[in-house]
């Protein structure tokens, strides 16, 4: 849902979080009962952050704040996440039914993913958690991601241009950034627990 008022979206059961493919409040929260979105605003276009900050973990405060709000009263509506102008399009829905399809498969092969729910528990800054679990989720903007999306028309990796820019190559995989984890002295450490492919490096 795209937020106006914010006196028609539940804070806790809407789908209104612009965040694949849950949508929704990520636990833990404080909040109890049905509380609206209205709640959470200071005023008319401007989200109240002490409120939302005391209320919900950082990333999840981080996520709401970032969200734009207008300035007049506009009706609370719903929109299609996977459009750009926010219109559904069974073009649209079949793309996101064969990327759920590609996704599915992959999680059946490495096993559930609940460790990823650690990731707010983690002693790290708040925008560190939010990277990392974008990360994880495959929500990163490279231009694989935004190519798909139709933002741009070439999505192979800008420095190698040798593969697609996807989550993977872009923090382990081009030949630029392999470089600067070697110099890094805990790198021989690190290849021995990521979950990538040594032959498929630039």
């Amino acid at each position: 849902m795209r937020v106006g008022t914010g006196s028609g979206i539940s804070v806790c059961e809407d789908r209104w979080i612009p965040r694949p493919t849950i949508f929704k409040v990520w636990p833990p929260r404080k909040l109890v009962g049905d509380v609206l979105v209205a709640a959470l605003l200071e005023e008319p276009g401007r989200w109240n952050e002490v409120l939302i900050r005391s209320n919900l973990v950082d990333g999840e405060a981080d996520f709401i704040t970032s969200i734009p709000l207008s300035f007049s009263s506009w009706k609370d509506s719903f929109l299609w996440h996977y459009d750009k102008k926010g219109i559904f399009s069974v073009e649209s829905a079949y793309r996101v039914a064969l990327a759920a399809q590609i996704e599915d498969r992959a999680s059946s092969s490495w096993g559930p993913s609940s460790w990823q729910k650690r990731i707010w528990n983690f002693k790290l800054p708040s925008k560190v958690r939010v990277f990392y679990w974008k990360a994880c989720k495959g929500i990163l903007p490279t231009k694989l991601l935004l190519s798909k999306r139709g933002i741009v028309n070439d999505g192979s990796c800008p420095f190698c241009e040798k593969r697609p820019e996807s989550v993977d190559h872009a923090i382990w995989g081009c030949g630029r950034v392999i470089s600067q984890w070697k110099a890094c002295h805990f790198f021989s450490r690190l290849q021995n627990v990521c979950f990538f492919d040594r032959r498929r490096l630039c």
